[in-house]
């Protein structure tokens, strides 16, 4: 059977935009919001320990 298999891309497209728009957990969302909300936690971390290494760093040289 896959010896004689051609992919048509049409019909693989189609397949690939239902599962991304009808799956339940096939993507999350494509609106901006949810890239901004799963990037936004990593840019807070990284202002947290850069902050934090600074107040560290001129607590020690005093």
């Amino acid at each position: 059977m896959t010896k004689h298999y051609v992919p048509d891309i049409m019909e693989q497209y189609a397949s690939v935009d239902y599962l991304q728009k009808n799956v339940t957990v096939g993507w999350v969302d494509n609106t901006p919001i949810w890239a901004w909300l799963q990037v936004l936690p990593v840019m807070l971390f990284g202002v947290a320990a850069y902050y934090s290494a600074r107040l560290l760093k001129s607590k020690l040289s005093k």
